[in-house]
């Protein structure tokens, strides 16, 4: 398990949640993967690409062939796929693993460039998840028996998060994210990376320093939106059909 990657071409996305009642139209997410391949990008899910937790295996199982033939176009034109773990697909990390087309760590440290780039799902400083795992866990499996009556629900909750830190004048990071991302952020890179990008808070945003930079690529399936690097250099863009991943507008959080 190789958590040192060179790279210079890479797109990264995160919470695919497949399986999920919110993300629908997986048919945009193949389309996006095939288009990486074709311009010559690595590509890197970061976290939560499937979701054992608030769905189920059939489910899953029906979006799995198109995923295993993306993997395996992508080895044909020596490109890699890299799949990071996060909280929604622990329990499938034997499976996602056993891919050998796929590329699977806990966490990347990307040499881009003269950069060094650390891409993690980002679950592990998410103070809910952290103070109490279980009852974590069993929030999520709850609030899953929600969205299958009512998928929007979430985005209504999403808009609740962002309202929450709007008025918090200590608040540094990305709006609608806890505090801790940003604390863990700094602290990443104080330990000499450049640059984080995290998932996980499906809240998708970028601040830019002068010492460091962070990014968020957010939920894919509620919004497409992604970090392209080149030769250590990263933007977040959201994506279109109709254009090149080097040409896509840059997001707007």
């Amino acid at each position: 398990m190789n958590t040192e990657v060179r790279s210079e071409r890479m797109v990264v996305i995160s919470d695919l949640h497949i399986g999920n009642p919110f993300c629908r139209g997986s048919e945009d997410l193949w389309l996006f993967i095939n288009q990486a391949r074709e311009e010559g990008y690595d590509l890197c899910v970061n976290g939560d690409g499937f979701d054992i937790m608030q769905t189920s295996l059939l489910e899953i199982i029906a979006e799995i062939p198109m995923f295993i033939e993306a993997t395996q176009r992508f080895n044909r034109q020596n490109n890699q796929i890299y799949y990071t773990v996060g909280n929604h697909d622990l329990p499938l990390e034997a499976m996602i693993a056993s891919n050998k087309g796929v590329a699977f760590c806990p966490f990347m440290n990307l040499h881009s460039g003269s950069k060094r780039i650390r891409i993690e799902h980002g679950y592990l400083y998410d103070p809910n998840f952290v103070k109490n795992p279980e009852r974590y866990e069993r929030l999520v499996h709850l609030a899953g028996h929600f969205l299958k009556v009512a998928p929007n629900l979430y985005k209504l909750w999403m808009k609740y998060e962002k309202f929450k830190n709007r008025n918090e004048t200590d608040h540094e990071g990305i709006p609608g994210e806890p505090r801790e991302f940003f604390s863990a952020v700094k602290e990443i890179c104080d330990r000499g990376f450049d640059s984080v990008i995290f998932g996980h808070t499906h809240h998708p945003g970028s601040i830019e320093r002068r010492d460091f930079s962070y990014y968020n690529t957010g939920s894919f399936m509620l919004k497409p939106y992604y970090a392209l690097i080149n030769a250590g250099e990263i933007k977040l863009c959201q994506w279109e059909k109709t254009r090149s991943l080097g040409e896509q507008n840059l997001c707007k959080s």
